[in-house]
């Protein structure tokens, strides 16, 4: 009976690990590269009609090292980057671009009130992408990709993906050739929804969904699909995650998240407001960017969690919503992918850096004394948000990693199972405190060693 039940185990494990598609590695130069061009798209219609990012310089955003030389427009330049076409949709817009014969779908994230309709209706969705599917979308992503009405009173919002679909038609896009489609923000959802549909005009596009949904790989005029994504929320539920994760006309795919992002929270697992049951699920792979250098030069710091919902990226990164006194804290990370503020990214194409600001912890010894033949030390401490938002919840480690023997206060210690201390705010009566911008927050404890104390901030 045992031997039965390990082998039903095994063959458990075995299953569900073949659900998942092999996902192609990581490619941090892409990301960058893909997180301008996703940048670059909020520019078109404001700024600019044409590709101009400057890449002289490596403070420019297209010179930056951490680019690879990918967009120098030199005309000596084997492969050059090549802007090829742009079109506004119902003030939604994508682009597409070419480089040494692999094509670059660029989708725009949120820009004004009608983006907005379409990502505040969450409660609401429909089946995608055939209409007895049981993977469901938020009904504003899926009006933005298929058209239909919209809000109070009814708006009618052009589907994109017909002129998406036109637009790459009239390349010389062609089998040997590779296809990336990125977006930030509302962009990475359009971006994840267009995956699902392979564009083509050698068949219908009915006819290759419905292989889609019924494992059936059809013949794409074009080579392997890459998707990235910056900042995106949930699409959809638990079966629209599975069956983009599982779908093999996909080569790669990552979702790439900016530390304390608030809009990859969105919407709830389970949204229950307005009476709604609807869910949603994260896609793979999440790329989560949780610490930058002073040297915009230097790739940020990131961790990558190949599971749904894995909670030592983002999802564990805590989103107190009572903490905004506004929307310019709401989408501070949001807007800054990279550590460039996008809120002056169109301006003049050179990102103004901005590094994420953790707090200033100041340590104070107050005494150091012996007994027993051990030496002790009170240590006073004081955390100083000097960042751009309130800091709720942050979690540190020590070195040395000792646990203190009295006196604690201010701060909770935590051992983990590798035997890490973490030490946290300590809760005031059932709540974790809150460090608001510019304030102070003191701790302290005693511990049997005279070592200097440091901390260092992991979430």
């Amino acid at each position: 009976m045992l031997s039965n039940r390990i082998l039903f185990i095994c063959l458990f494990v075995v299953l569900s690990i073949s659900l998942v598609k092999g996902n192609g590695e990581f490619s941090p130069e892409l990301a960058y590269n893909g997180l301008v061009m996703s940048y670059s798209a909020y520019c078109f219609g404001k700024y600019v009609n044409y590709w101009s990012c400057p890449f002289e310089h490596p403070t420019d955003s297209c010179g930056n090292p951490l680019s690879g030389g990918f967009f120098n427009a030199s005309e000596d330049k084997v492969g050059r980057f090549d802007f090829i076409y742009q079109e506004a949709v119902s003030d939604s817009l994508f682009y597409i671009a070419e480089q040494d014969n692999n094509y670059y779908l660029v989708f725009r994230g949120t820009d004004d009130i009608i983006n907005d309709m379409e990502d505040i209706d969450f409660a609401h969705q429909k089946p995608f992408p055939q209409d007895d599917s049981s993977a469901m979308v938020s009904k504003g992503f899926y009006v933005a990709w298929r058209g239909g009405f919209m809000g109070l009173p009814p708006v009618y919002i052009d589907q994109l993906r017909q002129p998406v679909m036109d637009a790459l038609a009239s390349t010389s896009i062609n089998s040997g050739s590779g296809l990336t489609i990125v977006g930030h923000s509302f962009g990475g959802a359009m971006a994840s929804m267009s995956y699902m549909n392979p564009f083509t005009n050698h068949a219908s596009l009915a006819a290759l969904e419905f292989s889609t949904i019924n494992d059936e790989q059809p013949e794409l005029p074009y080579g392997p699909i890459t998707v990235y994504t910056y900042g995106s929320p949930r699409v959809g539920n638990e079966d629209f995650e599975v069956l983009f994760n599982t779908n093999t006309n996909i080569e790669t795919s990552y979702r790439v998240v900016n530390f304390e992002d608030t809009i990859p929270h969105l919407p709830l697992p389970a949204f229950t407001l307005f009476g709604s049951n609807a869910t949603y699920s994260h896609v793979n792979t999440e790329v989560w960017l949780y610490n930058y250098s002073n040297d915009p030069s230097q790739y940020p710091v990131y961790l990558e969690c190949p599971l749904t919902e894995q909670l030592n990226c983002s999802t564990n990164s805590l989103v107190h919503w009572t903490q905004f006194d506004n929307m310019t804290q709401v989408m501070y990370y949001h807007r800054r992918y990279f550590a460039y503020d996008l809120e002056t990214f169109c301006q003049d194409w050179i990102a103004d850096l901005e590094v994420l600001q953790h707090p200033t912890i100041f340590l104070n010894i107050t005494r150091h004394w012996m007994a027993g033949g051990y030496n002790y030390t009170n240590v006073v401490g004081t955390l100083t948000n000097n960042g751009p938002v309130d800091i709720a919840n942050p979690v540190f480690t020590s070195n040395p990693n000792i646990v203190p023997v009295a006196g604690i206060w201010g701060l909770t210690p935590t051992t983990t199972d590798n035997g890490i201390i973490h030490w946290r705010l300590t809760p005031l009566n059932g709540v974790t405190p809150t460090i608001s911008i510019g304030s102070e927050y003191i701790f302290a404890f005693t511990y049997n060693s005279t070592a200097t104390y440091s901390f260092t901030r992991i979430k």
